[in-house]
């Protein structure tokens, strides 16, 4: 018996002792106290006691302590301090026009008061030829758009806010074969908000007393999906498939149909009474044919 399996028989004995209640659910935890034990110990092949998750677990872990320490880091600000949205000029991503035909209209022009609705939606750089408008029953306004950077916004420096990401991993686990490391490094480097160029799509719902969105991180070759997006108090909104010419919602314990809207531009809104239950949402193209099911709750 190597030096190495007789440390981890030893814990796992020093475990079940002291936790005879809980030993349907320790074994999880044996990984955990073996590799810093072993790390210490100099065993090469420490990260080896821990499996595929427990490894990936690690590597999240890692990930957010960087996230948290390079905070205030000056290169991992957001660029814009921005308190209105702005419409800026940009050519809108294939992946979000292949979505909504309505981006590809020839000869469209910037909806009316543009400039007004970008402002009321937050601190958003939104791109000027990606801008929808929506008005629906009830009241609901949307708005949708491409905006710069990855969720809020674009980081002043992408490239030496993941330099200091990784300083961090670096310094916590200076081993560079260790398992967890590779994959911290690895999460960092496909992290959204330090991609050159990134993109998110987003669809506001907005009024008079503020507003709020659901955002989609665009990936190249990855169409932003359609159906439900997010839900409220203020309604629920969608972007509906190319095809579909209404949004059909309905009761999934009664089959009572509750809701029924024409998407406008590629977009879709409802509200509905509070306690309605389980719901059934579907997409009608025009001849009546079922083109997209979703079911809510």
């Amino acid at each position: 018996m190597t030096a190495h399996e007789d440390l981890e028989r030893r814990l796992l004995r020093s475990v079940a002792a002291r936790a005879p209640e809980r030993r349907g659910r320790w074994r999880r935890r044996v990984a955990l106290l073996v590799v810093p034990l072993a790390l210490a110990g100099g065993g090469a092949g420490a990260t080896a006691l821990v499996g595929p998750d427990g490894v990936e677990k690690a590597a999240r872990r890692l990930e957010v302590r960087a996230l948290r320490e390079t905070a205030r880091d000056p290169s991992c600000r957001y660029a814009d301090a921005l308190r209105r949205g702005v419409l800026v000029e940009g050519f809108v991503p294939s992946e979000v026009s292949r979505v909504l035909p309505a981006l590809r209209r020839p000869g469209r022009r910037t909806p009316a008061g543009a400039d007004e609705v970008a402002a009321r939606v937050g601190g958003f750089r939104i791109l000027r030829a990606s801008l929808l408008v929506g008005r629906f029953d009830g009241g609901l306004r949307l708005a949708a758009g491409v905006t710069e950077g990855a969720g809020l916004g674009r980081f002043v420096d992408p490239a030496a806010c993941l330099a200091a990401r990784q300083a961090v991993v670096r310094r916590v686990r200076p081993d560079a074969e260790d398992a967890v490391r590779v994959a911290a490094l690895e999460r960092q480097r496909r992290a959204d908000d330090v991609r050159p160029g990134a993109r998110t799509f987003w669809v506001w719902q907005y009024g008079d007393r503020g507003s709020g969105g659901s955002g989609i991180t665009i990936r190249a070759g990855r169409p932003i999906p359609t159906g439900l997006l997010g839900s409220g108090s203020g309604g629920y909104v969608g972007i509906a498939r190319s095809e579909a010419t209404a949004i059909d919602v309905r009761s999934r314990r009664t089959g009572r149909r509750l809701a029924r809207v024409a998407p406008q531009d590629g977009l879709f809104a409802f509200r509905l009474p509070r306690g309605t239950g389980p719901l059934s949402l579907r997409q009608l193209a025009a001849d009546g044919r079922v083109v997209a099911r979703q079911r809510l709750r």
